[in-house]
């Protein structure tokens, strides 16, 4: 079982490239005349046009919302978190790959966390805590619930399993040191 990120992790940087746009139509800033107002208060010609600080700004908006953009798609495109028969694997990062890996066997408990979006998107954050301090936090995981359950349900077959088979206790009133009632010579 192979499961992804959300897409709405894509709407916070939709923020601030919306917000640089509007401010881009609003005021007619043009990279061009950008870089004219530029040369021009670099070169200490009067009058001085301190409107070249309302563009920069406007620039700046835009550039920080398309870097945000690019950091949430990369890691929407390179985050997996596999469901194996005895674990659970995350793996994320681009230029540096961090992977961690829990088997059933060592989880202990499961918690969802939802905000009111997620709730109503499908998504949210399944932190499998382990023994000890080995914890996974699968954040932002499309179909949430849908994998909690299905974590939760190979962590009791996995018990299930690791249980002995019961062994028959003596009868009552017989002593097991012996067979069939003679005791035994030793």
């Amino acid at each position: 079982m192979n499961i992804r990120g959300h897409w709405s992790v894509l709407l916070m940087p939709i923020i601030p490239l919306a917000l640089g746009l509007y401010l881009l139509s609003h005021f007619g800033v043009t990279p061009g005349q950008t870089l004219a107002k530029i040369q021009h208060v670099m070169s200490r010609q009067p009058p001085v046009d301190w409107t070249v600080v309302v563009d920069l700004m406007v620039w700046l908006v835009i550039g920080f919302g398309l870097a945000m953009l690019a950091g949430r798609l990369a890691w929407l495109l390179t985050t997996r978190v596999e469901i194996m028969k005895n674990g659970i694997e995350h793996r994320t990062g681009v230029l540096h790959r961090y992977t961690s890996r829990i088997q059933f066997k060592d989880a202990e408990s499961l918690s969802l966390y939802q905000s009111w979006l997620g709730y109503l998107l499908g998504y949210g954050t399944v932190t499998v805590h382990g023994r000890g301090s080995a914890t996974i936090a699968l954040k932002n995981i499309a179909t949430a619930r849908g994998l909690m359950l299905h974590i939760d349900q190979q962590m009791a077959r996995t018990e299930a399993l690791a249980k002995p088979a019961p062994t028959k206790a003596p009868a009552v009133g017989t002593n097991p040191e012996t067979k069939d009632g003679i005791a035994l010579a030793g």
